[in-house]
């Protein structure tokens, strides 16, 4: 038995971008989403690379922007991470 799927829309969030388009155009140009890890002091750790989100600080262009997601209430309780998620999935 089968059911009717309908898509409604697609989004994207990864180390290339926000946006399908962004990873899309990113991805066929051959770059990376993998750099040095700026968010934090990696200090001791053995890690010094990651493939982060880009903030809108880093990528204007297409670096994921926690203002259009949520008010400032929820921020406050979420981490940047959750925030990353559609609405649904972060409950």
């Amino acid at each position: 038995m089968s059911s009717p799927l309908v898509i409604t829309g697609m989004g994207m969030v990864s180390p290339l971008g926000c946006g399908v388009n962004a990873n899309w155009e990113r991805l066929l140009a051959g770059r990376s989403g993998v750099s040095s890890i700026t968010r934090f002091e990696t200090g001791e750790l053995p890690i010094k690379v990651a493939g982060s989100v880009p903030g809108m600080e880093s990528d204007p262009e297409a670096g994921f922007d926690p203002d259009r997601v949520a008010d400032a209430k929820e921020r406050r309780k979420m981490e940047l991470f959750s925030l990353s998620w559609p609405p649904p999935m972060r409950r």
